[in-house]
């Protein structure tokens, strides 16, 4: 007898990745990002990332919390939560100069659209939850505070990727919704891109021998 088993379909959000594989790509080699993984960043090159972290979500916040509210299904277990408080209390810890706040983005249209931004928005925590040994050892070297976002992402990270994977999938049901989630997704990865392009690396940097070496 020859069993012939079902094969289940690609859950979404893989294909959300493929399809913003460049994009993502390109964020996560930010040279701040790539030099704070690495234990290269400086801590004015860190001030000058957390502040405009700060300004990024100061304009976005708004927008995706206002979207959430309006798009959201009843009885959805996803909500959004707002980063500007978190990131406020850094740039005070760390006496940076915030950033003016990003432009918002046009209202969202419909819910695959937003579910789109929230794939970027949200997935970002998994990223900032890596971060997070990286930002501790560097303030911790200096004397300084400043890394509440990042063990937010820490602490938040997995749990809000679960219900955000589940909301993607419930929005994913037809062709049409499929694309606009890619073209939301596409579009904030864009937002970010643009928006840490601001980030100026001169004197960032501090030579390796200025970072105490840990057991």
């Amino acid at each position: 007898m020859i069993l012939e088993t079902q094969r289940r379909p690609v859950a979404f959000r893989f294909e959300l990745r493929r399809a913003t594989r460049s994009e993502h790509q390109s964020l996560d080699e930010h040279p701040a990002f790539t030099a704070l993984a690495a234990g290269r960043l400086g801590l004015e090159g860190y001030r000058q990332l957390m502040a405009l972290f700060h300004g990024l979500y100061a304009g976005l916040d708004a927008s995706l919390d206002d979207s959430c509210h309006r798009l959201l299904p009843p009885g959805c277990e996803y909500s959004y939560v707002r980063r500007e408080p978190f990131l406020a209390r850094d740039a005070s810890d760390l006496r940076a100069t915030t950033a003016p706040p990003a432009k918002a983005p046009q209202p969202y249209g419909s819910l695959a659209g937003l579910c789109g931004a929230l794939y970027v928005v949200e997935g970002s925590l998994l990223g900032g939850a890596m971060l997070q040994r990286a930002t501790a050892a560097l303030l911790a070297d200096h004397g300084e505070r400043g890394d509440a976002y990042w063990r937010w992402c820490r602490d938040a990270g997995g749990p809000r990727w679960a219900a955000t994977c589940g909301l993607i999938e419930e929005s994913a049901s037809t062709a049409r919704s499929r694309d606009e989630m890619i073209l939301g997704a596409r579009e904030t990865f864009d937002l970010f891109s643009d928006w840490f392009g601001r980030w100026q690396d001169k004197a960032s940097y501090e030579p390796a021998s200025m970072r105490q070496t840990t057991c």
